[in-house]
């Protein structure tokens, strides 16, 4: 007897969780343990059923099973926790048949042991595993993980995927290891990790992978040479010097890039093969090299286009052409201005050569301002033809800019009171659609104005008529891709087809691209408001414009 005592008492007071169940699912006995646990007291657990201590839901969804299993003879232990996630335990949870005749089991035996430290350490440990303790960046394990992952995905994906790797050697970390030790070192390496990361997006990772080397996923490049930008962006915030006691101190990098696909499928390969570009770039003195050669000349080219925009902008080496709108009797009414970029050495360079770089840049604000202001002082010269306009384009960053429209007043009032209606604004079908409720909210503030916003590559978009209803665009641009396609009268009766459904929403029509006589003879009988295209004039400075329709009433010019 008192030896059954002193064995209850020991149970009572264990920290396990110990209850005893019996085959009508009620417990016969619980621990002070284990009643705490369930927040009762134990005349609220024993001779209760288990589903009046724990709810119907738990009972039926987990323990129903797991005593039918035990009473059949089998020993059940799974791992549980409970309670919120800043106070949530973790237990192992051990259920064994029960006899006290040693016979057929009576009772399931319920024992519960607390493993939250042990899960906690468990996690700590994982955290180490995948990430490097000095710079906080992922490691060496994580990018065999992640970039086996990302190839998986690209792989099976629909569309084209390129990803591409980034291995950086970061330099001098032993001259300051060892004029300044070890400690400033490594803040120097997690520093550089640190100025990594704001350099890349959100979705691309950073990883060190030994000693001084990083490395760079990026996932889902347009092209692989806009890995060289991003490469000469790291270079350039890896190189801001730091000043430590006084003195300047500055880690350098040079990098090797590899692409996927082209310069491997796997993992493996995509890591030697940049492995083997970062020793190229250190033998030829190089910031970076690409492992595919021709992809490197391209690179390089792209990169140095890029420091050439920065310079072209200061030295004003951009101009604008203008390409005249005719009415259907041929007479100019208008023009649109069109940007180019005459480069010292490589000429006249058109809008296709470098507005994509000017974006990646974000020059293009800039550019696109100076264009603005620079059509708002060609239109004061050209006072004298009073109905004369001109029409430029707006980017997607401009027309989302929520200060275009008091920019578009401070052009116009500044080139010298120049009427807003002779200024039109042209967007492309995708750019109104990117935001629609804000590009609205912009385009009728800027029709109150009294600014005609047009809207350009109409027909290549998603844009349905029943939307264009209430877009506040007085005129659409019908793309070149239908008259580049026109020839016969079926092409022409479905061209008609689209400008007839335009107008019935009350829209002014421009058709563009209009290259021969036998195209204007075919667009006879559509109601137009303007043409445009090669067959009329091609894009010329404004001086030749000015003097183009001086002396030709008409376009194209007759020849004398």
């Amino acid at each position: 007897m008192a030896d059954g005592w002193r064995y209850e008492t020991l149970v009572n007071r264990s920290h396990d969780f110990v209850a005893l169940v019996n085959r009508e699912c009620v417990y016969e006995y619980a621990n002070e343990a284990f009643c705490g646990a369930a927040n009762r007291a134990r005349e609220e657990v024993v001779g209760r059923e288990v589903r009046e201590v724990w709810g119907e839901n738990r009972f039926q969804t987990r323990m129903r099973s797991v005593i039918d299993q035990c009473l059949a003879g089998e020993i059940v232990e799974y791992v549980e926790s409970t309670g919120a996630t800043e106070g949530q335990r973790t237990f192992h949870v051990r259920c064994r048949p029960f006899s006290e005749d040693g016979g057929e089991p009576t009772h399931v035996l319920f024992t519960s042991h607390d493993i939250t430290h042990l899960t906690e350490i468990e996690h700590r440990l994982t955290h180490y595993e995948f990430i490097d303790p000095v710079t906080g960046l992922f490691n060496r394990r994580s990018l065999d993980v992640i970039l086996d992952k990302e190839l998986f995905k690209a792989q099976r994906s629909p569309v084209p995927v390129t990803h591409a790797l980034l291995v950086i050697d970061l330099e001098h970390l032993d001259t300051v290891q060892q004029s300044f030790g070890l400690d400033l070192a490594d803040l120097l390496l997690e520093n550089s990790g640190v100025r990594v990361k704001q350099t890349v997006r959100d979705s691309d990772f950073v990883f060190r992978i030994d000693g001084s080397t990083l490395t760079v996923l990026l996932t889902g490049v347009s092209h692989g040479e806009d890995a060289a930008i991003v490469a000469e962006k790291v270079v350039e915030a890896i190189c801001v010097p730091y000043s430590y006691e006084g003195v300047d101190v500055q880690v350098g990098a040079r990098l090797g890039i590899a692409v996927y696909p082209q310069d491997g499928a796997s993992s493996r390969e995509l890591l030697a093969h940049a492995t083997t570009a970062l020793a190229e770039a250190r033998a030829g003195g190089l910031d970076f090299c690409l492992y595919e050669q021709a992809m490197h000349q391209r690179a390089v080219a792209r990169v140095a286009l890029k420091s050439e925009l920065q310079r072209a902008f200061e030295s004003r080496q951009f101009l604008l052409h203008y390409q005249p709108f005719v009415d259907a009797d041929g007479h100019p009414k208008g023009a649109e201005a069109l940007i180019r970029w005459n480069h010292p050495a490589r000429g006249l360079l058109y809008p296709g050569e470098f507005i994509g770089l000017a974006e990646e840049t974000r020059l293009i604000t800039a550019i696109d301002k100076w264009a603005l202001y620079t059509a708002c002082r060609q239109l004061a010269e050209w006072a004298d033809i009073p109905d004369f306009f001109i029409s430029i384009n707006v980017s997607t960053r401009d027309l989302l800019d929520e200060y275009l429209v008091e920019v578009v007043g401070y052009a116009l009032e500044r080139a010298g009171q120049v009427h807003p209606s002779r200024l039109k604004l042209e967007l492309t079908e995708r750019i109104s659609m990117d935001d629609p409720d804000r590009s609205m909210d912009t385009m009728r503030q800027l029709e109150e104005m009294g600014v005609e916003v047009w809207i350009d590559d109409f027909g290549t978009g998603q844009s349905s008529l029943s939307y264009l209803k209430h877009l506040p665009a007085h005129v659409l641009k019908i793309d070149k891709v239908f008259v580049d396609t026109i020839d016969n009268e079926d092409d022409r009766v479905y061209l008609e087809s689209i400008a007839r459904a335009i107008r019935s929403r009350r829209k002014k029509i421009v058709i563009e691209g209009v290259a021969s006589a036998y195209q204007v003879e075919l667009l006879r009988g559509i109601e137009t408001t303007y043409l445009q295209g090669y067959y009329f004039c091609r894009p010329i400075g404004p001086s030749e414009l000015r003097a183009l329709i001086d002396r030709s009433p008409t376009l194209p010019e007759r020849e004398p």
